[in-house]
């Protein structure tokens, strides 16, 4: 197989012009060639050898690039609008401020890539892998990217409003400041990921596992984690508002100081958490477990907390004035005098702690 220069490149490439023919370079050896700048659009590359080839600023408008290895090799500032990349390596290549806008690049190998600045757009990233990919500051708004490996990844203020997640793995990815607004993560592994000021609002994370994951200042209101796996994750300051909990691990996780009005957490297991300074006002945690849970200072003001398992739980200088409490649990729970219950609706079905007495506190009884 003969290596063609840059020249012979650009003769092949006005012929198949002048005679109104696609560009076909199928099985040629590029390998090393220059290509910088040149206008490639629409030309089929499917077999071709461009490992260590020169791309930068090249344009690959509607190129068949599948399966081809590109891997290392120097894209950045290239065009390649809706090229048909399916399959191709391209890990550790130089993509930075590309264009792949509607591209396909479902189940291609871009590990290590540097996509920084990149335009992805609606493109389809599903099945591929971007471990350890540098994807700061890329536009991913309605990109594909089901069952997409991340791990590691760098996706710190990317623009990823409304993406198809579902599955992903982001295990120990950086993802601070991104735009996840509206986002499919059905089931997505986001274990120990950074995703601190994230905006996660109206979000999918269901059945997400989410474990050790640093959420600390994101926006999650109105997400919808019902079955996420929660535990020991950090939501200090976070905005929770209207999000659905419901049966979600959130032991030992930290919510201090975090936002969950008229939350749904329904049958949520919060066992040791931190929930300091929280605002629960209004909150749907029926059969929610507390155990050993920290609300010193929390606002649960008309929160619905019948059926709930408060025990050993932390009550200090609380506010649970107009919460339900009909079959809550409160046994062996700590510093509850010094919670506010006025209002507070309890029956018969009630545990108080030894030697409490309710009627003390302006609580109402329904019995």
């Amino acid at each position: 197989m003969t290596r063609l220069t840059r020249d012979q490149v650009l003769k092949i490439t006005i012929s198949s012009r002048n005679r109104g023919e696609r560009l076909d370079l199928r099985g040629t050896d590029l390998r090393g060639t220059d290509l910088r700048n040149m206008d490639l659009s629409g030309a089929v590359l499917t077999g071709t050898k461009l490992s260590g080839a020169y791309l930068t600023g090249a344009t690959l408008n509607r190129a068949k690039l599948s399966e081809v290895r590109l891997s290392g090799v120097k894209l950045s500032d290239a065009k390649l609008i809706g090229a048909k990349l399916n399959g191709a390596d391209l890990s550790g290549a130089d993509l930075s401020r590309v264009n792949l806008f509607a591209a396909d690049l479902s189940g291609a190998d871009l590990s290590g890539a540097d996509l920084s600045g990149a335009n992805l757009f609606g493109t389809d990233l599903s099945g591929t892998d971007l471990s350890g990919t540098n994807l700061t500051g890329a536009k991913l708004s309605g990109a594909f990217l089901n069952e997409a490996t991340l791990n590691r990844a760098k996706l710190n203020d990317v623009k990823l409003k409304g993406a198809k997640l579902s599955k992903v793995n982001l295990f120990g990815a950086y993802l601070s400041g991104a735009d996840l607004s509206r986002a499919n993560l059905f089931g997505a592994n986001l274990f120990e990921a950074d995703l601190s000021s994230v905006d996660l609002s109206e979000a999918d994370l269901r059945g997400a596992d989410l474990t050790g994951a640093d959420l600390s200042g994101a926006m999650l209101n109105d997400a919808e984690m019902s079955g996420a796996c929660l535990v020991d994750v950090t939501f200090t300051g976070a905005a929770l508002s209207n999000a659905k909990l419901i049966g979600a691990e959130l032991i030992g996780a930290n919510l201090s100081g975090a936002s969950l009005d008229k939350a749904t957490a329904t049958w949520a297991d919060l066992t040791r958490a931190q929930l300091q300074q929280t605002s629960l006002r209004w909150a749907d945690l029926k059969v929610a477990n507390f155990q050993g849970a920290n609300l010193k200072m929390a606002n649960l003001e008309g929160a619905d907390m019948q059926g709930a398992n408060l025990r050993e739980s932390n009550m200090r200088q609380a506010n649970l004035k107009g919460a339900n409490l009909r079959d809550a649990d409160l046994l062996a729970t700590d510093n509850l005098p010094g919670a506010r219950l006025q209002q507070a609706v309890y029956d018969g079905t009630t545990i108080w702690p030894d030697g409490f007495d309710p009627t003390l506190t302006g609580a109402i009884s329904e019995d």
